[in-house]
């Protein structure tokens, strides 16, 4: 992942260590062992914090200015496959293997635990205007829900297999996804 701030690339090895490079002279500054085994890790839009998951089912918050864990939001089952920021690093969710999404806020409490998927969750992305969290699973389904009300509001079908990745338009209209059934699919959000 590419710095939002800095000239910096974060690159995640399965190893659990988080590599710090500079960009684009790719010269190595850094490393950072985070877990036993690395599943995903996201940077905050504001470029100050990073969070890591691992298994079994960790996730950490991590001060990137320094690299000083501040806290470990969750440890134990089940496995986590994925985070995200909120644009405004207000909000960091995390896919969990047993269908559910685990939302954090910036205070680092704990906020309700979404459930949408019969199977574990595979990614996830906050549109970039704040107002829709997506969910993609190994149903099938990307589930779209309400970041105020975090209340599910849709469902996108199609695909016959998990779904990878799911990502926003900068503007937001949009909805790019891919699975394993060797597609990828563009969707117009409806406002």
């Amino acid at each position: 992942l590419l710095h939002p701030l800095h000239p910096m690339l974060l690159s995640g090895t399965r190893n659990g260590t988080i590599g710090v490079w500079s960009w684009p002279q790719g010269e190595p500054i850094g490393l950072l062992k985070a877990h036993d085994t690395l599943t995903s890790f996201a940077i905050s839009p504001d470029g100050k914090l990073m969070a890591t998951v691992g298994e079994p089912g960790e996730v950490k918050l991590w001060l990137l200015a320094n690299g000083k864990l501040l806290k470990v939001l969750r440890s134990g089952l089940p496995a986590v496959f994925g985070v995200a920021f909120s644009q405004d690093s207000q909000v960091l969710a995390a896919a969990m293997a047993d269908g559910t999404i685990h939302l954090f806020q910036a205070h680092l409490e704990e906020r309700p635990i979404l459930k949408g998927h019969t199977g574990a969750v595979n990614s996830l992305a906050f549109s970039p205007d704040a107002t829709l969290l997506c969910s993609s699973g190994q149903d099938g389904l990307i589930n779209i829900w309400n970041t105020k009300t975090m209340a599910l509001i849709g469902q996108l079908l199609g695909h016959k297999q998990s779904v990878g990745h799911v990502q926003f338009s900068q503007d937001s209209k949009l909805l790019l996804r891919g699975s394993n059934d060797y597609t990828a699919r563009i969707w117009e959000i409806e406002a």
